[in-house]
Formats: C-alpha cells, structure tokens, sequence
C-alpha cells in the first residue's frame, strides 16, 4: 500500500463522468474531505466528462481508463495492473460493472466497499442484480446502501451476509443552494418573470425518472394556473420522444439539458416536481430542500425516507390530477409553503449535511482499516 504523507489513500471507482447520483456523490466526497487522514483518487472506467473537469480544477486525481462495455479477460487485467499501481488502501465501487468489480474482489488487498446506489436493485427486472451480488458483490468486505429500502431489497433478493450491509445516507453541500443565493439574473435569462410559477424537476432523461409523469402533471398544472413555466433539467435517450409529448399536450416545456450549475438552476424553482417510477433515494430532492423549494410527487419507498422528515408532501395515487391538485394547495397556501420551505433546510441541515456524513464515512473507513 502507498501511503501519502501519513494519509490513508481511498480510490472510487465509477462508470463514467455522466450527470448523476452515484457521480455527484462521489464528486461532493473528494472536494469537501478532511485531507488530514484520507486521499480520495477517483477513476473512470469509460470517460470522465464534466465531473471529472469540475474534480481535476479542485485539484482531485482523476484516472480515465476509456474502457467499453463487455467483458474482456484484456481490459481485467489492465484493471488489475492499474489497482495495484495506485496502492489504495480501499477501494470502494459505485458501478455495477462486472470485469472491474471482478478484478476487486479476487484481490487480496486492499478493503474493498460496494455503495450500492440502488436504481437497478429496484427496476422491474432483478435478476442481472441478483447474479451480480451472488457472485461477485458478497466477496465485499463492506456494503452500503444508500436506504433502507435498498438495504432491504439487497437482503431479499440475495444471499449476502447481512452483517456486511450497512445504510449510508448521501449528504450535500447545503450551503451551496441557500436560497439567499438564488439568481434572479438567471431567471431572466431563462425567460421568467416575477409573476411566473416555475415548476421544475432534475434527472436523466430515461423511463425511471417518469419525465414523461411529469409532463402529464405539467398538462393539469397549466389548467389549474396559467402562469406556470416548467423546467427539467437532464439529458437521455428519451429528451426527443418528451419533447414530441410535451408539444402533443400543447405544454411549454424548457428542456436545459445536462447542467452543472444544478443550485443556481434550482434556486429558479418556486416547486419541484419529483415523477420518478421508482427511487431507492433522491439526491436532487435534497438539493432542492437546500434552496428552500418545497417538493411534490408521487410516493415511492426510497424516497419516503426522506420526506417523511420533512420539507414535502407525496401521493400515493400516481394520478397526474391528483398531483397537479396537490402542488396548487401548496402554492396557494402560503403558510403550508412557508412551513415546507423551513422543514425542507432543517432537514437537510440535520440529516444530509455532507460535511457530517464525510466524517461518518471516514470513521467507517478507519473501522474498516483496523479490522484483519
């Protein structure tokens, strides 16, 4: 192992760059880490993109191996060969990739961590998951999940040891999104005026995230409230067949795209709309808890976790009138608003704080180390 000065050195492993939870998560770890004991490296095993521009300008290591997808006994063992020439002393996966996570765990050295961000656990089709932990993932020394709904479903479906899995909440940086912060310039320039209700909502663009939901949502909403504008924020491959939607409901809808400047976009929110089918957790839905933006959508199990704490109200009816009513009665009501808006920081400050979840990371890390 190499350690540098004295610090006990972690690399992440991720799929790609690409806007989302596992890499923004990752990206919040390597830039607010206390460097005192712990050196986060982080590699790319495709192409590092906007996330591993944003980490090398803080000064983060980044390593892109421009790996494609397959498996190739070729890519394990340059794999292998890059893990050893870094020396971590853990190594901790965020990808489901099958020749990486291979390779990880027929080493010997060094610990090794599974974060299991959940989305695939918890599709309708398991059973690409199932093998992956039957075979591969209950060789970790550690798992974290990011729920306890995703704690859950690994311990139904699998045969991994329980003792092994752990819950792990995602912080962020609250601060970042206050809504003192927020960008009035920005609001202009996306065509907003003061008298807009702008109703927005953050994800990839795929049959997951229910952008479709949400532009049926956004069709009630423009009958209940005429001075609704309605933003989503992400890139997939399903942004032409919604943009054919949103123009057949005959409903102004902005798509912006893949953004980095995710809490100056989301302080332009006055609500956030969360459609997602399904959603072991919600990174995006504590970003705009930060920025003091209630939030409405329909109930899922990872997503309960959180705002059963406060800072929003779920259905569960998945019924686009139902929810439409629902976001109105918030934006109507001002002192429900205002409660929501307090709740929301509150619980993100309590809960989600990254800096707090960092230090509980790394005295997990520290935990880990001693153990033989």
């Amino acid at each position: 192992m190499v350690t540098v000065n004295n610090k006990n050195r972690v690399l992440h492993i991720l799929w790609s760059g690409r806007a989302g939870g596992a890499e923004r998560f990752v990206h919040d770890i390597v830039i607010h880490a206390d460097t005192t004991s712990f050196k986060h490296d982080v590699c790319f095993l495709s192409h590092g993109g906007s996330f591993a521009a944003a980490m090398e300008k803080k000064g983060v290591k980044t390593y892109c191996l421009n790996m494609k997808t397959g498996f190739s006994i070729a890519r394990g063992v340059r794999i292998r060969g890059f893990i050893k020439r870094i020396a971590p002393h853990i190594i901790q996966s965020h990808c489901r990739n099958y020749v990486a996570n291979t390779v990880i765990t027929q080493m010997t050295a060094p610990k090794k961590v599974y974060f299991e961000h959940g989305s695939d656990l918890i599709a309708q089709n398991q059973n690409r998951e199932i093998h992956f932990y039957n075979r591969i993932g209950r060789h970790y020394d550690l798992i974290m999940a990011n729920s306890h709904y995703t704690k859950n479903r690994i311990l139904e479906l699998t045969g991994v040891d329980a003792q092994k899995v752990i819950v792990f909440y995602i912080g962020i940086d609250h601060e970042l999104y206050h809504r003192a912060h927020r960008d009035d310039t920005l609001r202009q320039k996306l065509g907003f005026t003061n008298k807009d209700t702008v109703i927005g909502t953050i994800g990839r663009l795929v049959e997951q995230k229910g952008i479709d939901d949400f532009v049926m949502v956004a069709a009630e909403l423009a009958k209940l409230h005429r001075s609704c504008r309605f933003v989503v924020v992400g890139e997939g491959h399903k942004r032409a067949e919604l943009e054919r939607m949103a123009n057949a409901h005959h409903i102004d809808v902005m798509f912006l795209g893949e953004r980095l400047d995710i809490p100056s976009i989301i302080s332009t929110f006055d609500l956030f709309l969360f459609t997602s089918k399904w959603e072991p957790f919600g990174i995006v839905v504590l970003e705009a808890m930060a920025a003091s933006v209630p939030v409405v959508g329909y109930s899922v199990p990872g997503m309960k976790e959180i705002i059963d704490r406060g800072g929003g109200v779920l259905v569960k009816k998945r019924d686009p009138r139902v929810l439409a009513r629902t976001a109105m009665n918030i934006l109507t009501n001002r002192e429900q608003y205002v409660n929501l808006q307090r709740a929301g920081l509150a619980n993100v400050r309590a809960s989600f704080n990254i800096r707090k979840r960092i230090k509980e990371l790394e005295a997990i890390y520290s935990k880990l180390l001693s153990t033989t």
